[in-house]
Parts: C-alpha cells; structure tokens; sequence
C-alpha cells in the first residue's frame, strides 16, 4: 500500500497504511497502546492531539515507509536500529528499544559490556523527553555500529 508521508495524516490511516497495531504504534513515541487508542479516538472526534507526538511519529513513519519503500540506503538519514534483551522466560532475545537516525542522541558507556542509547520520545502529555535503554554490547553489534556512524540529531 502506498504511504505518501503527510504531517496531516490522520493516525488512524498512518498507522493502518503501514500494517502497524495500535500497539506498535505506540511503541514508536513511547506510549501505551491505550494512550494511542485514545489520541485515534481524539483526532476522530475532530480534538487536538499531542502537536509534539504527531510530528515524532510522523517523523519516524518517514524513515520507516521510505526503508519499505526501498528509497534509502542503508546509513541514510531514516535509518532504525532495533536493541534487544536477553530474556531468560523465553531463552533467548526480545525487543527492547527501536531508534531512528532522526531522533538518536547518543550512546553512552555503563558497566563494562554495557551502554546506554538515548533517543528523543514524548510523553503521554505531549512533552518530548530524552529515553534511554540500557543494553548488552556483545548481543547488540549492530546497535554499536549504527551508533559509530550516526551522529546525534542535537548536533
């Protein structure tokens, strides 16, 4: 399905354009599946949403239909890393953190083997704030590539 990329999207349509669950949706500005239903809800009912969470998901929606889309190469502005954590229930690795070139802000060295990513998110309220997911270097190589060949977007 074609995605034109348009800041006055509705969500509802963005997000089923691109095969995303109200769920995942919400995963990409760092909120419940809950809070994104209600934001649907809200925009449906012809009320304001969170100004600052629009443009962060539409921002990463950007990145994501054009990778879809086959329009970016790889290390192009757009670009996603996915951080994993080991999880012992299931015996192996589950997702913990999705970041794109257009919102990362750093890496940075915990204890040893460990860092820290950081990238811009919004709260609930519409206030943007600064996540961090603390990951394992050894099952994340490609996290610390993606960090050594991007650069912050607060440069």
């Amino acid at each position: 399905m074609k995605y034109d990329i348009n800041p006055n999207t509705p969500l509802r349509k963005a997000r089923l354009a691109l095969g995303l669950t109200t769920e995942e949706a919400g995963q990409y500005v760092r909120v419940t599946r809950k809070t994104w239903e209600a934001w649907e809800a809200k925009e449906a009912a012809g009320e304001q949403v969170p100004i600052r969470a629009l443009e962060l998901f539409h921002s990463k929606l950007e990145g994501l239909a054009a990778s879809w889309r086959g329009e970016r190469a790889a290390g192009e502005r757009g670009e996603l890393v996915v951080v994993v954590h080991f999880d012992p229930l299931l015996g192996g690795d589950r997702l913990a953190d999705v970041v794109s070139s257009e919102n990362y802000l750093g890496n940075d060295p915990a204890e040893p083997g460990f860092y820290i990513i950081k990238s811009l998110a919004v709260r609930r309220s519409g206030e943007p704030y600064v996540h961090r997911t603390r990951y394992e270097g050894a099952r994340n190589a490609g996290v610390l590539k993606f960090c050594k060949q991007h650069k912050s977007v607060a440069e």
